[in-house]
């Protein structure tokens, strides 16, 4: 005490901190209530007389007056938050806090660190309690938001024919995005396709076509995909002998003319077909371009054909094609 005396006050309470209880400056002795209890505190005078009082002081608990939670108001489920309570006073002697969901237990749950999980889409409400008997406590609205879709991938083929359709499908990401629906538009050339709301492409005419899908959870996010709509086919089938083009009608059979410079198709027949309308027949093929492809008539007819004398037959000139099932009447 009597170094403290001579004016070394400051480096001792710096040294000691919180553990100093009791220092002197000059003849006034400051005490610092560093934690509840009870002291004694006694005063010596320094002469030879040994004169001395004794004071007892109670130190209180400082209570809680205030909690502030801090941390966002929006978590996405499955992902976790972070609250934090901040307690009033600095010095209140007990400023742990207790956690608990007041409203909202089924969409979120809260650990005694403040972590929040989100479980489910919905509000929830917080609160901190304060664990010294004070009472007070506060409490923090989070709203639990469901995940978004934040990638899209279309498939499907990349050509079509004008007259056919075409299946679109898309694929979302994250797998557990809450709402993997999406809406299908023509975001250019929609003057050669259409699409309905499953993703079914109805190819008008030949040209360029983009194709939009777009998220219907209010994300934003959309992907295009661009088809190339070819001009339709004279026949239905692929030409192959497994899979011959279909003569379904006159336009199919007049259709024959357009294939004169190419070879090695199979045809077959699947209807009878009147010739009536044509004025006058042109046969199919001549010397410099014959017909060099192979039919089968299927057992059906073709009938009502005007010739004009000259070309008595269905076809002119053939090279290395095979006919059979045919049936010209009248």
């Amino acid at each position: 005490l009597a170094a403290l005396c001579r004016g070394e006050l400051a480096a001792y309470a710096e040294k000691m901190g919180k553990a100093a209880n009791l220092v002197f400056l000059q003849n006034h002795g400051v005490f610092f209530a560093a934690e509840p209890g009870v002291y004694v505190i006694t005063a010596r005078a320094m002469d030879e007389s040994g004169a001395s009082a004794t004071i007892t002081i109670i130190v209180e608990a400082a209570p809680v007056t205030d909690i502030a939670i801090t941390g966002d108001k929006r978590v996405t489920v499955g992902k976790t938050l972070q609250l934090t309570a901040v307690v009033a006073p600095e010095y209140a002697t007990d400023p742990t806090v207790t956690w608990s969901i007041v409203s909202g237990e089924e969409f979120a749950s809260i650990d005694q660190n403040g972590v929040l999980t989100a479980i489910a889409v919905g509000k929830v409400t917080v609160q901190a309690s304060a664990n010294d008997g004070s009472g007070v406590k506060a409490t923090h609205k989070v709203e639990v938001t469901p995940v978004l879709v934040n990638k899209i991938t279309i498939s499907g083929e990349k050509t079509v024919q004008a007259g056919q359709t075409l299946q679109l499908s898309a694929s979302v990401k994250p797998e557990n995005a809450a709402d993997k629906g999406v809406s299908w538009s023509i975001s250019k050339g929609e003057k050669y396709a259409t699409i309905d709301e499953n993703g079914v492409l109805t190819a008008l005419k030949a040209g360029s076509v983009t194709v939009k899908a777009t998220a219907r959870d209010g994300s934003g996010v959309s992907a295009t995909f661009k088809i190339t709509v070819e001009e339709a086919a004279m026949w239905a089938g692929s030409g192959t002998k497994d899979d011959p083009f279909l003569i379904r009608c006159l336009e199919d059979l007049l259709n024959l003319r357009n294939v004169l410079d190419k070879s090695g198709y199979y045809y077959r027949q699947v209807a009878d077909i009147d010739c009536a309308s044509v004025e006058t027949w042109v046969v199919i093929g001549d010397e410099e371009h014959p017909f060099r492809h192979h039919i089968d008539g299927g057992g059906y007819t073709i009938s009502n054909l005007c010739l004009d004398g000259e070309a008595m037959g269905l076809f002119s000139w053939v090279k290395g094609s095979h006919f059979k099932n045919m049936k010209i009447v009248n």
